[in-house]
């Protein structure tokens, strides 16, 4: 009998140590999962539901940044495109598509257009500057929105990490991405426009003088201007509401009439169209190279 007894009482210690062991393996997981798994970090600023709200911490962003001497880069970019010349009677002419209707002739037109091209991308070049942390930024500053009613629209919001498939829980990352569009304008923009201030619009007067030098097939008469699509796109950590980059873009959609001389004598008046579209692309760098890591 006393054998029977230790036997049943070895099996149930070997039950209750294989049941305490599963316990400490799924203990064990468990803490390993919460371990591994990032958890969610409340913004250092939130509520940005409205687009001053989203206009003002934009404008906060930059302020930090200068205070804070974070290292910046810039380049700025010009593009021209669609650049195309059509007699005057063609003039808002437009294709079943929409585009402008061009001449039957394109040979000349054509060639004129690309001297054209090439003059006012002499006039707009690129360039490329920086500054190093905790230099200060100088003329290389960043605009800010000194008027927050010239944003029309604004969006910002939490960036969010790829998932594996299946998967229908939302990661959120450290990051803000935001948008910001201004309302366009037209040529001339007002001495206190917003847009003169905040965008990297070339000189007009230097583009005319540019176009002035065409004068082996156009007389500059007039020209017009509408500055559209203009956007401030930008990423910050969310955390620490440290900007990361800030991209600002203009499309300027140009439309100027002259004269035809030389080649393009026969045509007489004509109508030139362009698009210029004006970046410039800021970088930041927030680690301090005195200090170092062992």
């Amino acid at each position: 009998m006393k054998k029977i007894i230790a036997a049943a009482v070895a099996v149930l210690l070997g039950v209750i140590t294989v049941f305490f062991s599963g316990c400490d393996a799924l203990v064990s997981s468990l803490q390993s999962e919460e371990e591994t798994t990032l958890p969610f970090s409340t913004s250092r600023t939130e509520d940005l539901d409205s687009t001053d709200a989203i206009a003002a911490y934009y404008n906060d962003l930059l302020t930090r940044a200068k205070e804070g001497r974070a290292g910046v880069s810039r380049e700025t970019r010009y593009e021209i495109s669609d650049l195309q010349i059509v007699s005057r009677e063609l003039e808002g002419v437009t294709n079943e598509d929409g585009s402008q209707q061009s001449d039957p002739d394109l040979d000349v037109l054509n060639a004129a257009a690309q001297e054209v091209r090439a003059f006012i991308a002499n006039a707009v070049k690129s360039s490329s500057a920086s500054v190093a942390f905790g230099e200060d930024w100088g003329e290389l500053a960043p605009n800010d929105i000194d008027e927050l009613s010239y944003v029309e629209e604004a969006s910002c919001i939490m960036g969010e990490e790829t998932t594996e498939e299946g998967d229908t829980e939302i990661v959120y990352t450290n990051y803000y991405y935001g948008d910001l569009s201004f309302r366009p304008e037209n040529y001339p923009l007002a001495v206190n426009s917003v847009l003169a201030t905040v965008f990297p619009y070339p000189d007009e007067d230097v583009i005319v003088d540019e176009m002035a030098k065409m004068d082996d097939y156009i007389v500059l008469q007039d020209y017009d201007c509408v500055f559209e699509d203009n956007t401030i796109n930008f990423s910050s950590d969310r955390i620490t509401d440290q900007v990361d980059y800030a991209n600002y873009t203009s499309v300027i959609r140009v439309t100027a009439h002259a004269q035809g001389v030389g080649q393009l004598a026969d045509y007489g008046e004509l109508t030139i169209y362009f698009t210029l579209r004006c970046a410039n692309n800021y970088t930041f760098d927030w680690v301090d190279p005195s200090v170092t890591v062992a």
